[in-house]
């Protein structure tokens, strides 16, 4: 009985259709004549889609609103979470790939401070950190790009020599090429707009300093002339001691004369063809030799 049992034909079961009746096989409870030509299943529930919270980064104050866009400037959202963009993440794990050297053989001035941040600054959202270093300013930047734009900013407005050198950091696991540290240095000039120098031909007062060089004014003939910035920033500057304050007591025609205000000395100047200054008027004497320059 038991092996019998093992090889009998399996039952076949029937279904009964809960609409009609009628028996036989069909899948589901509804035969195929009662079965409406179009069923509308139950829409199946969904869990809600939870909106994305924004992304504010602390350092640079960009705003993130979701994960395929990037950070980009706008308004603060009422609801959002600290997280660090790329760039700020990368200055502060130290990821620095060029250093902009400002170098100066005198002390940086107010003026010039202010010139060199608009230089670094003037490309938006330019990432670098700045360190104060003996005869200048070191900056740290994430691009090398940046770091060569903004040296030659620099010496286009303040003049200078500008000089640039790599350096072999790592390799590159992927590729195997080498990844350099770029380090751009500047070198401001010793002389500055106003000051007087010494030229070839005697003692010049330096007009401006660009790109182009450093325009000079010769104190003697009054002629400018310029100078490439490799030769101004050979300028050297004139003693203070030879420079004096003077006021202006008569005036003549191809002549000066003037009182020192010190010495109360009075000296009399020959005026190149040109402008002149007027009675009482404060100027300033160089005693470069036997013949006194002026100064105004």
């Amino acid at each position: 009985m038991r092996r019998k049992a093992l090889y009998q034909k399996p039952v076949k079961r029937t279904r009964f259709c809960c609409v009609c009746g009628k028996e036989g096989s069909f899948t589901g409870n509804i035969c195929p004549e009662c079965t409406p030509v179009e069923i509308v299943e139950p829409a199946q529930p969904t869990a809600p889609n939870k909106q994305e919270m924004a992304r504010l980064c602390p350092d640079c104050g960009r705003v993130k609103f979701n994960s395929e866009e990037p950070f980009v400037e706008a308004e603060w959202p009422k609801v959002f979470k600290k997280r660090y963009c790329e760039d700020c993440g990368r200055m502060r794990s130290n990821r620095i790939t060029a250093i902009l050297q400002v170098r100066s053989p005198r002390p940086l001035t107010e003026d010039q401070v202010e010139r060199i941040a608009e230089c670094l600054s003037s490309v938006q959202w330019t990432r670098y950190r700045a360190k104060d270093v003996a005869g200048g300013v070191d900056f740290y930047c994430l691009e090398h790009s940046d770091a060569t734009n903004a040296g030659r900013r620099i010496t286009m407005r303040l003049g200078g020599l500008l000089t640039s050198t790599r350096t072999l950091v790592t390799q590159d696991r992927n590729t195997g090429k080498g990844l350099y540290q770029v380090t751009v240095l500047v070198r401001l000039p010793n002389a500055r707009p106003g000051e007087l120098v010494r030229i070839d031909a005697g003692i010049g007062r330096l007009i401006s300093m660009g790109s182009k060089g450093a325009l000079v004014r010769d104190l003697a003939t009054r002629d400018t002339f310029r100078l490439t910035r490799k030769q101004a920033s050979k300028l050297k500057l004139v003693p203070e001691d030879i420079v004096h304050e003077a006021m202006v007591s008569a005036v003549s025609p191809g002549e000066v004369f003037v009182t020192l205000m010190d010495t109360y000395e009075t000296l009399t100047i020959p005026l190149p063809p040109g402008p002149s200054p007027g009675e009482g008027e404060q100027v300033q004497v160089v005693m470069d030799g036997a013949r006194p320059l002026l100064v105004f």
